[in-house]
């Protein structure tokens, strides 16, 4: 059964995951992000290119690109850490279902350490915005703010394509 809350654990896993791409053209930013978010679930391919497409769109200047790669790549490790251990969690349950094994408490224990990992990726996802948002401009934090707008529109959109059922508020 699809629910809040699996939504929005995949949107974060995308959020977390998938660097947003863009171009300096305004007015076809919509369109340049729409071809841009993966239509799978699978981790985002050209990730170096769509950093290169954010740089653009925010006329980011060189110091600033150097210091937030040093801000991404600091975490980058642990983010992946926190990640494949949510993945082995995940797959250990799918094992369990397809084996037609039910442990309650082993469900209860993975599901419980799954929200610890989850937090945690919470929180430095945040910590990260703050960085970079620091190393920004104000008119380069109003662009990224839009910018984050316009693609969760877009995940949005896609997730109620593919999950009709669902309600907008439920997304």
């Amino acid at each position: 059964m699809i629910t809040k809350k699996r939504i929005c654990t995949v949107l974060l896993s995308a959020t977390l995951i998938f660097p947003i791409c863009c171009q300096a053209n305004e007015n076809v930013l919509p369109e340049v992000i729409e071809s841009s978010v993966p239509t799978n679930t699978t981790h985002a391919s050209g990730t170096y290119r769509s950093f290169e497409r954010l740089e653009e769109y925010l006329n980011l200047t060189e110091e600033q690109i150097a210091e937030i790669r040093g801000i991404v790549s600091s975490e980058k490790e642990t983010i992946q850490e926190l990640v494949q251990q949510v993945r082995a969690f995940r797959q250990e349950l799918r094992v369990m279902h397809e084996a037609g094994d039910y442990n309650p408490e082993f469900v209860l224990d993975s599901a419980q350490q799954q929200s610890e990992l989850i937090n945690d990726l919470i929180v430095i996802r945040q910590e990260l915005k703050a960085k970079i948002g620091s190393v920004l401009t104000p008119e380069q934090r109003v662009k990224a703010t839009a910018l984050r707008t316009v693609v969760r529109s877009i995940i949005e959109s896609r997730v109620m394509q593919h999950f009709p059922g669902l309600q907008q508020d439920q997304v």
